[in-house]
């Protein structure tokens, strides 16, 4: 992770890195734009490769699972299989931590149902209208920031225009095709 030292050079810290990470790490800079702040911005870039995303899974159903039940699961599994250690370093800490939370993950794994899929979700979002919903979003608050310098706001007021409309329409068009399509498989009759 890139950070200032305090004598105001850049540095790189161990900070929230891991060595994969750090690895990866090919600039470490100051960001070309100044958002206003006292603070510097810092850019990073990383060459990582990055895993497709796989389907969400469903939520658990807290509020209905039996605690005493699992209470008494994760009791049980610790007294057959875990081994009791003395907790000398912060090593034999996290393999303690880890072991228990492996523990409790499978006993809410086999005793707290998952939710089923909502009917009503909107099957009509796309990972596109994530994309303009957060350009909007961003647009948004440049314009904020430049309304708060005191600096002509008339590009950064018409970018969220743009965006905004770019979104909407785009919102309109998914549900219009996701209508058409419903209307069109004859399941639906």
């Amino acid at each position: 992770m890139c950070g200032y030292s305090n004598v105001g050079e850049l540095q790189r810290h161990a900070v929230l890195d891991s060595p994969d990470i750090s690895d990866a790490i090919t600039f470490c800079g100051i960001h070309q734009n100044d958002h206003g702040s006292d603070h510097k911005a810092i850019r990073e870039h990383s060459d990582i490769t990055l895993e497709e995303k796989r389907p969400g899974r469903r939520r658990r159903m807290y509020n209905q699972a039996d605690r005493a039940e699992i209470g008494q699961m994760v009791r049980e599994e610790m007294l057959t299989d875990y081994n009791p250690v003395v907790i000398n370093t912060n090593g034999d800490l996290d393999a303690a931590v880890d072991t228990f939370l492996q523990l409790v993950s499978e006993a809410l794994e086999h005793r707290v149902r998952r939710a089923k899929p909502s009917p009503f979700a909107k099957k009509w979002w796309t990972g596109k209208l994530t994309f303009l919903r957060d350009s909007l979003s961003a647009a948004r608050n440049h314009l904020t920031t430049v309304r708060r310098r005191g600096d002509p706001v008339d590009v950064a007021a018409a970018k969220v225009k743009l965006a905004r409309r770019l979104y909407l329409d785009e919102i309109d068009w998914r549900k219009l095709q996701h209508w058409s399509d419903f209307l069109d498989d004859r399941d639906n009759i």
